[in-house]
């Protein structure tokens, strides 16, 4: 596997991972945790570190919203306000998931705009009142009135920390259940980070400085994190259909050390349907044909460029995959593409409402064609096999169309 592989595997599915080496990290620290801090001073300066890693990253790469969040937290970790601890874990427990939900829920505009500049204001306001209100004798003592928090031995009484529980829960449920596409994994690391910070606080009461800046480094990491995945996917996915892109493509097939099958697949008369009813419908059935793709048996599926796609199978005889391709090519000659109305719901109703007007509800008989080649031989490298399962495609579309070809003679 190659760096980018991995480093893209450990991008998307590494966070359970991450999650687990950061609590065996606490528990390896915890006997050290009244001296490490002075062990490793540069500890110390490790979450503003990674604080502005995440703010120059989140302005590099157009992530305005960790930006923002970068700026809050690290106010929030560096309580030079003033104030107890535990009114600081209340208002950071309270804002900091608010902050995250409000900038998750904005389009992202550059940095550098008038929008981008709105952005900053809001976030410079936000670590403003994380900074100056734990220090608000007025304001704590409004707190403790509007909702008194238990005390514990390790913490000051937390004033508001049950009104700070509530704005959490709000935050969460934006945050992880209207995920964006273009970044399904935003949402939640925003979360942990707009967590990890009053974690941090909370915990410095616990176990002394170690567990605090321990905790900010990790949300600092979390931030970091959504940026690169981000980066990642705007590289090596297609936005439309969300399938891999050439890039990726190219990658395994640079890292398949046996032989492996490549079929390339087509849509037939997709200029038509363009031409008929426009790109939008033409991205629905783009999409449409996507999601079919993933269900091929044994295949990974990419999208090589406009109408066509390509299919990956790495196991199996060469016949099998013949086979799979062959029903997925059946299976989208029996169904019809509905055409979706823009008011169409998001979830299916339980009665249909009447029939929708103009080309909405229009039925389409959509096929494909299909190329495969099987590499090894003269067929060693990527850009052979790809070539022989594109002239095989083309042999497909002269030969009539809805069917599938493959390469002729020995690979």
């Amino acid at each position: 596997m190659k760096l980018s592989e991995f480093t893209g595997s450990v991008i998307r599915r590494g966070y359970p991972a991450g999650a687990l080496a950061l609590a065996v990290a606490a528990g390896a620290l915890w006997p050290w945790s009244d001296t490490w801090p002075e062990r490793f001073p540069w500890i110390r300066a490790a979450p503003a570190m990674l604080f502005a890693l995440a703010g120059v990253l989140g302005v590099a790469f157009r992530q305005g919203r960790v930006t923002c969040i970068a700026v809050v937290a690290l106010a929030a970790a560096d309580r030079g306000g003033g104030g107890d601890r535990g009114t600081a874990l209340s208002v950071s427990l309270a804002l900091l998931p608010t902050a995250a939900a409000g900038f998750f829920a904005m389009r992202e505009r550059g940095m550098l705009t008038r929008h981008g500049l709105v952005r900053l204001a809001m976030a410079g306001s936000f670590a403003l009142a994380v900074r100056i209100l734990p220090g608000s004798e007025t304001f704590t003592r409004w707190m403790g009135r509007l909702s008194p928090g238990p005390a514990a031995a390790w913490c000051e009484p937390c004033p508001g920390l049950w009104a700070g529980i509530l704005a959490l829960a709000a935050a969460a449920a934006v945050l992880i259940i209207f995920r964006r596409t273009e970044n399904p994994l935003a949402g939640p690391l925003l979360l942990a980070a707009s967590v990890f910070v009053p974690a941090g606080i909370a915990l410095g009461g616990a176990i002394g400085p170690a567990g605090e800046a321990l905790s900010f480094s990790a949300a600092g990491a979390a931030l970091c994190w959504a940026v690169l995945d981000s980066a990642w996917r705007h590289a090596h996915l297609d936005e439309l259909t969300g399938l891999p892109g050439r890039r990726p493509l190219r990658h395994l097939m640079a890292d398949i050390s046996g032989g492996c099958t490549v079929g390339m697949v087509d849509i037939d008369f997709f200029k038509k349907v363009n031409d008929r009813f426009g790109h939008g419908v033409g991205d629905q059935v783009l999409k449409y044909v996507a999601s079919a793709l993933r269900q091929c048996e044994g295949a990974r599926a990419f999208r090589y460029g406009g109408e066509e796609f390509t299919l990956v199978f790495t196991r199996g005889a060469f016949e099998d995959h013949l086979r799979a391709m062959d029903e997925l090519r059946r299976s989208v000659e029996k169904k019809r593409f509905i055409i979706r109305s823009r008011t169409r719901p998001l979830k299916k109703p339980a009665s249909p409402a009447g029939r929708p007007a103009g080309r909405a509800g229009k039925s389409l008989a959509l096929t494909i064609s299909i190329g495969a080649a099987r590499s090894g031989g003269r067929r060693a490298d990527a850009d052979s096999v790809l070539k022989a399962a594109d002239a095989a495609l083309y042999r497909a579309k002269e030969e009539g169309r809805n069917r599938i070809c493959h390469s002729r003679g020995r690979p």
